[in-house]
């Protein structure tokens, strides 16, 4: 009986969550896999948001939410009507995206309408001159070029910035060399920090020029919180509304691993479930040893591309490393409460995505579980990299 009423307790608020809080349009979901070629046809329309992966994914077409994609090639020339979140060597958008493009790839280039921000990495990231993004742009990579029109705010990490389009507010680069053409038109305050004078154009526009040098410390304490972004403190919301966003996110993000990789993500998580101190451990390792091995790449030509798709490769680790804490949560709670064999994996996931994100965010102290849980996620992923193979435990 107690274990009914914890049952329904959680439910309810799994199903709070699901129909009050997560837009309708989250709901129509499709999926699509293939070796070769995923293709959304000229003519034809996605309802809802589309989770695909294949050598190249191909849009054409409408979707009618948003996408969420992995592939060597991806192109979107129709139209996406939500975000795009991809991860690809190549990425090329030359459509219209109504929502943000949050990007990981060796080379991505932009010619489209993105209707609010921008977030890439990548060795080669490419602003084309019909682009025009109505928010923010954030990117790190080798060669960071701009021809088109970005309407706010431009912030920008890297070897080389090229800037030969319209900025509509502050930037600021971090970078080696910083080159403005003769279209290149700055409405805000030019901040960057650099050894070496920018090149302007003399019939470049520019107002207010900050140089900086490169920091050669990260800077501690309350005052390092205080040159954060404005747009920060708009972003803080009182708990648990704070979790909303990251609940509806990593829910249909395990969706999709449980769909394209039941296989593997069980592995996972029956790993973090067998040895969470042995994952945590090997989580923390991986954290220590990866920064070694990118910037030991840098010192050779050769291995700059090697570096850079290690550290994409680090980075989409370490973003869903905390969901296959969620999922071992959630797995656990459903087989407490379920007395009949067998597992639900999906409901697994809302139950586990939910509880653990709310704790996360928790004030004071979700930060720092938080912290643990990407550590045993990533000790669970790198545990089965490197094992020949995994005796599976049977669960009553």
């Amino acid at each position: 009986m107690k274990h009914s009423v914890r049952f329904i307790l959680t439910s309810i608020g799994v199903l709070f969550f699901s129909f009050f809080l997560v837009p309708k349009q989250a709901f129509a979901m499709e999926f699509r896999n293939s070796d070769a070629t995923v293709t959304v046809g000229s003519g034809e329309t996605v309802v809802g948001s589309l989770f695909a992966t294949g050598k190249t994914i191909q849009i054409d077409g409408v979707v009618d939410g948003d996408v969420y994609c992995v592939g060597q090639t991806v192109l979107v020339k129709g139209s996406v009507n939500g975000d795009v979140i991809c991860a690809g060597q190549t990425l090329e958008v030359n459509g219209t995206v109504a929502g943000s493009i949050r990007v990981a790839g060796q080379t991505v280039t932009l010619n489209g309408y993105i209707g609010r921000n921008v977030t890439a990495l990548g060795q080669n990231l490419s602003i084309g001159d019909t682009s025009v993004v109505i928010g923010d742009v954030v990117s790190a990579g080798q060669t960071i070029t701009l021809g088109g029109v970005v309407r706010k705010g431009f912030l920008a990490a890297g070897e080389t910035a090229l800037i030969n389009g319209t900025i509509g507010g502050d930037t600021n680069f971090m970078v080696n060399s910083l080159q403005l053409g003769d279209a290149a038109k700055v409405s805000g305050t030019l901040t960057y920090q650099s050894d070496k004078d920018a090149v302007i154009a003399t019939s470049a526009s520019v107002g207010t020029i900050v140089k900086k040098p490169l920091p050669k410390r990260m800077e501690n304490g309350k005052n390092s919180r205080e040159k954060l972004p404005k747009m920060w403190g708009a972003m803080q919301r009182p708990w648990p509304v704070s979790a909303v966003g990251s609940i509806i996110t990593f829910f249909l993000l395990s969706v999709v691993f449980i769909f394209l990789f039941p296989g593997k993500t069980e592995r996972v998580v029956d790993m973090v479930s067998g040895s969470p101190g042995k994952s945590f451990l090997v989580g923390l390792l991986t954290f220590i040893i990866t920064p070694i091995i990118f910037v030991t790449l840098l010192i050779t030509i050769i291995g700059i591309p090697l570096a850079i798709l290690l550290m994409l490769l680090f980075a989409l680790m370490a973003f869903v490393s905390k969901l296959f804490v969620a999922l071992w949560v959630g797995r656990k709670i459903h087989s407490s409460f379920m007395k009949k064999k067998g597992e639900n994996w999906y409901l697994a996931a809302a139950i586990g995505v939910t509880v653990s994100y709310l704790v996360f965010h928790l004030p004071m102290v979700g930060w720092l579980i938080s912290i643990a849980a990407v550590f045993i996620g990533m000790g669970g992923m790198v545990g089965i990299m490197f094992s020949k193979g995994m005796v599976k435990k049977g669960r009553k």
